[in-house]
């Protein structure tokens, strides 16, 4: 990638991409695998769930699965997210790809993850995940074609704590730091 040309690329706080105005610019077409936010935990011996680690575990991927669609669809609406995220988790979702939306891109592809389950005390949890976003690239809504973006810029692999809050519905997602490469 030419080192005249940068792109803005900015790690948000769950480390969502976020692409600055007037910084991007557009590659030939090339497909891109379907959104996709890595591999189900862990199962136990029947094939499922088997204690309260292994739902946060599936309720953080599922979470992940939730912010890949919503920026796929380039939808700050999007229902699925209020399922697997609330609070200032949520809004701060929902800003980065209203943002994105704005400015016409999409974010596409896979992120993948090396999550581990750091606590769990009563009702809340926490995840600390080595995420990769490598392959979660944007995309121009105008033409469906990828933007370039560059390494340097925020892509890559990051260093990520997520806070969970366990309700009726089950665990969802309420807070994220990140702190880094990883």
């Amino acid at each position: 990638m030419s080192a005249t040309r940068r792109c803005g690329v900015a790690v948000a706080a769950l480390g969502t991409v976020l692409l600055l105005a007037g910084c991007a610019r557009e590659a030939p077409a090339a497909p891109l695998p379907s959104g996709s936010a890595g591999a189900a935990p862990p199962a136990g011996p029947s094939g499922g769930p088997t204690g309260p680690g292994d739902a946060v575990l599936a309720a953080y991927l599922g979470y992940w699965d939730a912010v890949v669609h919503a920026h796929r669809g380039a939808n700050p609406a999007d229902p699925v997210l209020a399922r697997h995220a609330a609070g200032a988790e949520l809004t701060r979702v929902r800003g980065a790809v209203a943002r994105n939306r704005q400015q016409q891109i999409s974010i596409r592809g896979t992120v993948t993850h090396q999550p581990r389950v750091a606590s769990v005390s009563g009702a809340t949890a926490e995840v600390d995940d080595c995420y990769d976003i490598s392959r979660w690239n944007p995309v121009s809504l105008r033409t469906g074609r990828a933007i370039k973006a560059s390494q340097q810029s925020g892509t890559g692999r990051y260093r990520g704590q997520f806070g969970l809050r366990e309700g009726t519905g089950g665990w969802i997602v309420v807070s994220s730091s990140i702190s880094g490469a990883c």
